[in-house]
């Protein structure tokens, strides 16, 4: 008999040992499930956000070179009554008053128009430029070089301006 008690205060610290070995490999196992939790809802936070900036690229561009903007007369009133923007006198043949007008509103009404283009929460640049690589106008703040960790979302598209094919590159960066 003695011997069979000493055997069951043994099992017990067996036991003891076991239940703590699978509890501390329980818990670093939840640990590594919260942690690729986090980076999985981060990835698809940052896809989101990508997301996000591609639409508004994309809707800007549109706007931009579909349209002539609403009213068609846009460029000759004040900003104040103007309903959406458009440089465009019909599907990518540029305006070239309507051009210029635009461009001479990025030292004064930068945010406006980023508003009404519907790119509000990021930083926009538009470029128009030869085939060449010629820049003829700018329009925004550019993503410098060195920003390379920053997230951005170009559109490039063809138009006609003067009868001249050119290349305008609308970038929105955050």
């Amino acid at each position: 008999m003695g011997l069979s008690m000493l055997s069951r205060f043994r099992k017990g610290q067996i036991f003891s040992f076991d239940l703590m070995v699978s509890v501390g490999i329980f818990l670093v196992a939840v640990l590594l499930l919260i942690a690729l939790w986090v980076f999985v809802v981060d990835r698809i936070g940052a896809h989101d956000e990508e997301l996000n900036m591609a639409d508004a690229a994309i809707h800007a561009s549109n706007q931009l070179l579909l349209t002539g903007g609403n009213p068609a007369s846009w460029h000759i009133l004040d900003l104040g009554n103007v309903n959406a923007l458009g440089i465009s006198d019909g599907r990518d043949n540029l305006n070239s008053e309507k051009l210029e007008r635009f461009i001479a509103l990025n030292g004064t009404n930068y945010t406006d128009v980023k508003e009404m283009l519907g790119v509000g929460s990021y930083e926009m640049y538009v470029e128009v430029s030869h085939l060449n690589g010629t820049k003829i106008c700018e329009f925004g703040n550019s993503m410098k070089e060195n920003e390379t960790e920053t997230a951005n979302y170009v559109v490039e598209r063809m138009a006609l301006l003067n009868d001249s094919a050119v290349r305008v590159r609308l970038e929105v960066w955050k």
